[in-house]
């Protein structure tokens, strides 16, 4: 059962109660409001090539689509039919949705570029005069080594040494 007085209540839960009612009923009024505007056209779909040029460069970002799932609310389903093109024209909302979501939406264990989280490693150890064991201790390791890949890291870890670098005061 979804909250009382809303439309989402009234169309899929099919409750009646006055609150949901008044819900769908200004929704409606809304709609047609808009759609009946004498200064403009309505057009309640766009292109979706912005928003799929956006999903594609999220994943290159290692925002994968199920971090977009889960932060727009939209289904997966949706989302691939847009990166595959089966989809070309999608609502203004789920547009401005899937636009707002930034590249700093990874997913914990998503693999991203190592080359900055090596650069900051190298600057807190210059500046701090610390060692790997130093800094893997602060990082919170349990082992006295960083022992993670040169080339890529996954996005928690790249996170976890930034933060160690703002609060060093390195960034």
């Amino acid at each position: 059962m979804r909250e009382h007085g809303t439309r989402s209540s009234y169309v899929n839960d099919k409750c009646r109660c006055e609150p949901c009612t008044e819900a769908n009923r200004t929704y409606a009024r809304s709609v047609y409001r808009t759609q009946h505007r004498p200064d403009t056209t309505w057009k309640p779909f766009i292109s979706a090539r912005e928003t799929r040029d956006h999903l594609l460069a999220l994943r290159r970002n290692g925002v994968g689509l199920r971090a977009v799932s889960f932060r727009t609310g939209l289904s997966r389903t949706t989302l691939v039919n847009i990166v595959k093109e089966e989809v070309t024209q999608i609502r203004r909302d789920t547009a401005s949705k899937i636009l707002g979501v930034g590249m700093n939406a990874q997913a914990d264990g998503a693999i991203v570029d190592a080359s900055r989280t090596w650069a900051l490693i190298r600057r807190i150890k210059t500046l701090h005069n610390l060692t790997n064991k130093d800094i893997a201790l602060m990082l919170g390791y349990k082992s006295p080594a960083l022992q993670f890949r040169k080339t890529n890291v996954s996005a928690a870890t790249a996170r976890k040494v930034e933060h160690l670098a703002r609060r060093l005061g390195v960034i």
